[in-house]
């Protein structure tokens, strides 16, 4: 007789140990009792979604429906509500590049000190010096025409990703310019992109716009319709995306022989978060969503199981195990989107 109680500790127990496998053996793992009851809630969680989705279709659940292009099939989810993002004023973010002489090749803190000492306040002062004049008149070419893209490559090299110059070249964008974007795989590594959520407004209303693979092999098709998407879009926001999401999604590209690599102005919220907050106990999406925004997700997939989840989908065919899936990942995107706006107050104000 199957013995439902015990089938969930025996698939948690085996996960458990699979994570210690790879840790190594001769690695201390700390916590592992709160790790082995937070993969038995889980489990548990799979078991109701299971039960409360039985026969429940897709279209009936999200209201989406499915796409088609030259690489295949694979189905949208589309919501939009109204929101405003809060920008960093343009004459505000030029004055502040302007005055920032450390934009200059060898002129650190103390050296652009002393240029104000001699009279030289801004870059525009020192369009006529003999050693930085050819260089300050170059700047400000870009921050007058708003090359957003030419200019976050310079300052790049003078300055972090997570720098206030960086983030006042938003100042040089309109709402409508931005892509946030976050993806849901089957792991870490050349896993298969099966969810791509995308934020971008249109007037007065952000849209969450939703693509998923109804199955792996739905996977080219998906990213063809992420990068229609993404590349009439001037900058990119996300949240980890330098390091993981945007290089998944070219990876990705190459190996279901896409003919696109998407390179573009891109935003960090990781990055930011790590410079704004550097008191938070940690910099996870979903931590910072709490102490934030104060926003409290309750029962959500761990991301870590997303994989899990959507085999289990898979092998049955119940959508049980996507839905919190899609809604973990929609509420990704407005988290990103909100914390984008939210460290205005802190760089404009600083």
């Amino acid at each position: 007789m199957f013995d439902r109680e015990d089938d969930i500790y025996r698939r948690a127990g085996k996960l458990f140990w699979e994570r210690q496998d790879e840790r190594g053996q001769d690695q201390i793992w700390y916590g592992e009792k709160s790790e082995f009851e937070a993969r038995i809630k889980a489990f548990e969680f799979l078991d109701r979604l299971l039960a409360d989705f039985e026969g429940v279709s897709l279209e009936e659940e999200f209201g989406g429906r499915q796409v088609e292009n030259d690489y295949g099939q694979c189905y949208r989810i589309r919501l939009r509500q109204k929101h405003r993002l809060e920008l960093p004023d343009r004459d505000v973010a030029r004055r502040r590049l302007l005055e920032d002489l450390t934009l200059l090749y060898e002129v650190r803190e103390t050296r652009a000190r002393e240029l104000k000492k001699q009279g030289y306040k801004d870059l525009t002062d020192l369009t006529g010096h003999e050693r930085h004049g050819a260089l300050a008149r170059e700047i400000i070419r870009m921050i007058d025409t708003e090359d957003v893209e030419e200019l976050m490559d310079y300052i790049s090299t003078r300055q972090r990703y997570s720098s206030w110059q960086m983030y006042m070249c938003s100042a040089f964008l309109r709402a409508e310019d931005f892509l946030f974007f976050d993806l849901e795989t089957m792991g870490l590594g050349q896993n298969t992109v099966i969810l791509i959520g995308m934020g971008y407004f249109e007037g007065e209303y952000l849209i969450i716009d939703q693509l998923l693979a109804r199955s792996q092999d739905e996977e080219p098709a998906l990213l063809w319709e992420f990068y229609k998407v993404a590349e009439p879009r001037r900058a990119l926001v996300s949240f980890n995306g330098r390091s993981f999401d945007l290089n998944m999604i070219n990876q990705r590209s190459v190996y279901n022989f896409l003919d696109f690599q998407l390179y573009k102005p891109h935003f960090d919220m990781l990055l930011f978060a790590r410079r704004v907050w550097p008191d938070a106990p940690n910099h996870r999406l979903k931590t910072l969503e709490k102490i934030i925004l104060d926003v409290d997700r309750g029962e959500d997939v761990p991301s870590d199981l997303v994989p899990v989840f959507y085999e289990k989908y898979e092998s049955t065919g119940n959508i049980g195990p996507l839905v919190p899936i899609v809604y973990h990942n929609q509420q990704d995107v407005l988290t990103t989107v909100r914390l984008f706006s939210e460290i205005k107050k802190y760089f404009v104000n600083d």
